[in-house]
């Protein structure tokens, strides 16, 4: 089975070295970033979580990855040193481009952060 493979970074969110870090108002990128797949073939969605000053060793997080074509699936969410890598796979039963929008919440904050400044682009095989 083919499989095409995407590693992509949740964009800077990072909070300011402030004595309170502002982790309700994550920075906002000002780009985007395409991923291609092709109809049928699963694509595999790699980031990761957790914002430095705003969340601490312990934290649980969970994440839900919004495919853009009407479907989401809950994240696998792993501990990575201060961060946590995220994953999901989802394949396309169509052609197109679509938004694909990566949520995480910390559940002992409550505090949610949306990457939502992605794109896969789906071609026919």
């Amino acid at each position: 089975m083919r499989r095409a493979l995407l590693a992509v970074g949740l964009a800077l969110l990072v909070c300011a070295p402030a004595a309170q870090a502002d982790c309700a108002n994550p920075i906002t990128p000002a780009y985007l970033r395409v991923m291609s797949a092709a109809v049928g073939l699963p694509l595999e969605l790699e980031t990761s979580a957790g914002r430095p000053g705003c969340d601490a060793p312990g934290d649980v997080i969970t994440s839900t990855i919004a495919w853009g074509d009407g479907s989401s699936s809950a994240a696998r969410v792993v501990p990575d040193g201060a961060s946590w890598h995220v994953s999901g796979s989802h394949s396309y039963g169509r052609a197109g481009s679509y938004p694909v929008v990566v949520s995480s919440t910390n559940t002992r904050t409550g505090i949610t952060t949306t990457d939502s400044h992605n794109q896969v682009d789906v071609v026919d095989r």
